[in-house]
């Protein structure tokens, strides 16, 4: 099975060379990774000059003329996906997968006792250290992402995602929304999220601290942007809630 990851950066060469290195040393070999550098300002040489050395056709480098923002980025590695992929895995620059972390999802895809329900969507723990960062409430495999992580929070932090080729790039992130609102993209995905227990991605860059006041006025206002883009009623869902939320923020 052939796995396509996804990684954009922006001003982190250090953290990316590890990041790739982590998909390089895979046990499972059949990958390929779509590195798109969105800094092109910012002095990348020594981690170009090493990707030509390497001479590894698994390993795509683009870079964007101008500072386009990281939506943009995995859009355009969404266009760019081998035909023959068979899961796409988004996995940031100050992200790294542990060495298995493909062969254990290898396995889960093609071996899991689920046949019920073909597995188009899998989800797995990511941690800090030892610290896992996803939490599985609900003691169930099969979750909806919307209601079960958007809306109820049964389902918590951030977690790896494995998601069919075919279905994944049937969507795009946000044109509008420059940084990041990956759940714009998730949300979109008419498929629900078959979830594992196995640690498959460690992180750099979390931040336990949670959302500032500043941040929360602009997810609010980035909310408001989606719904005239992406026009469906979760969508407007989530406006609604967020509108609530902060009504009571300010009582």
């Amino acid at each position: 099975m052939k796995y396509s990851i996804v990684t954009p950066s922006y001003n982190r060469p250090e953290a990316l060379r590890k990041c790739i290195d982590s998909v390089l040393f895979q046990n499972h070999k059949d990958f390929e990774i779509l590195i798109v550098n969105d800094s092109p300002l910012h002095d990348y040489s020594s981690l170009e000059n090493y990707l030509l050395e390497l001479k590894d056709n698994r390993v795509k480098y683009f870079k964007n003329k101008n500072n386009c923002g990281v939506n943009f980025s995995r859009n355009f590695a969404l266009e760019n996906i081998s035909k023959d992929s068979d899961y796409i895995i988004f996995l940031d620059d100050d992200d790294w997968l542990h060495p298995n972390a493909l062969t254990e999802l290898d396995n889960i895809l093609e071996n899991t006792d689920n046949k019920k329900e073909k597995i188009n969507w899998l989800v797995t723990n990511r941690s800090v250290g030892e610290n896992s960062l996803t939490k599985n409430k609900t003691g169930r495999d099969m979750l909806n992402y919307f209601s079960d992580y958007l809306i109820f929070k049964r389902f918590t932090g951030d977690c790896t995602h494995a998601i069919k080729s075919e279905v994944a790039k049937r969507y795009k992130f946000s044109k509008l929304v420059k940084n990041g609102e990956e759940w714009t993209y998730f949300i979109q995905l008419p498929i629900n999220m078959y979830y594992k227990n196995i640690n498959t991605t460690n992180s750099d860059g979390y931040s336990p601290l949670g959302l500032n006041a500043s941040m929360r006025k602009s997810y609010k206002t980035n909310t408001r942007i989606l719904c005239r883009e992406i026009k469906n009623s979760k969508m407007v869902m989530m406006l609604v809630l967020r509108e609530i939320n902060s009504l009571f923020r300010k009582n």
